[in-house]
């Protein structure tokens, strides 16, 4: 389904699901596309091999099933990751699920999802591009928003407080609110690089 997120460099977005809060099960996945929607394909191999041995069968009729299930196979295939993915998004950010505050997100990236799962970083990396999920508040979201690592969150963290400070915040007020509201521990310096990072000037000149 297409996206409504704004195209970049004209790289559409497409919307897979929603993920939705349910009193019981705490959170469900709804799937757009009805490829995914409809489940897994079930196979049938022995009748495909007895299919295969009929004396009918041509050698290009035969080349044809082979293709055709194997199309099929990568097709769970991908529906199997794709799940997989969605549901370990949904246990490891469940606080930010919850609050819909994304300063809840937890850093996870790419990688740690990869181990966890056990499957191939590269592929993890093509299924997560141009996706998105609506989330339990109704915003859509790219998947790979949900994958965070530990930098890009401080700096949407700093973001947050550079956005709602009520008087310009030194370095040093930064590095101190960051602390006190979050729990995260960085240097001045660090601050003074994620600031310049955001285009974001000094104090004095946000006077």
């Amino acid at each position: 389904q297409p996206s409504t997120v704004t195209p970049e460099n004209q790289i559409y977005y497409y919307k897979i699901a929603s993920i939705k809060k349910d009193n019981e099960e705490g959170f469900i996945i709804e799937y757009f596309p009805l490829h995914l929607a409809r489940g897994r394909y079930s196979i049938d191999y022995e009748k495909i091999k007895l299919l295969k041995q009929n004396d009918k069968q041509n050698y290009k009729e035969i080349q044809k099933i082979d293709k055709l299930i194997k199309n099929l196979e990568l097709i769970n295939i991908r529906k199997t990751i794709l799940w997989e993915i969605l549901e370990t998004i949904i246990e490891v950010q469940n606080k930010c699920l919850c609050t819909g505050e994304f300063n809840d997100l937890v850093p996870f990236t790419q990688k740690e999802l990869s181990n966890k799962i056990g499957i191939n970083p590269s592929i993890i990396c093509r299924l997560l591009q141009y996706k998105t999920v609506i989330m339990p508040w109704g915003e859509e979201k790219k998947l790979k928003e949900l994958l965070p690592n530990r930098k890009g969150l401080i700096k949407h963290k700093l973001k947050y407080l550079l956005e709602s400070e009520k008087e310009p915040y030194p370095d040093i007020k930064l590095k101190e609110k960051l602390s006190q509201d979050f729990g995260v521990v960085i240097s001045r310096r660090s601050i003074n690089q994620y600031r310049k990072e955001l285009q974001t000037p000094c104090s004095f000149n946000r006077k």
